[in-house]
């Protein structure tokens, strides 16, 4: 579990901090290093000694508070985010219709090249008999 101060301790039991003091130097309550080497007393301590309930619900009451107040500034974001996607999908569109318009117009010219070609072969073959 989690290691706390002996300042957070206090506060999470009701115990004064001198209480705290004087339960662990009888050995009632151990302290423990955390990994950065700073002393504190571990929360399942606390629950086993004192044989308290830690109370998450209202954390996790504050956390939606939170998440509550961004929703409007992200809701702007959103609707502007929104409005941008809208036109640049019009315009992606109007960019497909103009390279098919582009492409149509590029086989009818090489279509009537084709058909150009043909009436001179005929030409070509009457003079080249001769």
């Amino acid at each position: 579990m989690a290691i706390v101060s002996i300042s957070e301790a206090s506060r999470l039991t009701g115990k004064t901090r001198a209480t705290i003091h004087r339960h662990i130097n009888t050995g009632k309550l151990s302290k423990t290093k955390d990994d950065t080497g700073s002393v504190g007393i571990d929360i399942s301590e606390l629950i086993r000694v004192y044989n308290i309930k830690i109370d998450t619900h209202d954390a996790c009451i504050d956390d939606v508070k939170i998440e509550q107040h961004n929703t409007a500034i992200d809701t702007d974001e959103l609707n502007t985010l929104k409005t941008r996607l809208a036109v640049l999908e019009a315009e992606n569109h109007h960019l497909k219709d103009h390279v098919d318009s582009l492409k149509q117009a590029m086989l009818m010219l090489e279509h009537k090249e084709q058909k150009k070609d043909r009436s001179f072969s005929w030409l070509y073959r009457l003079l080249k008999f001769k």
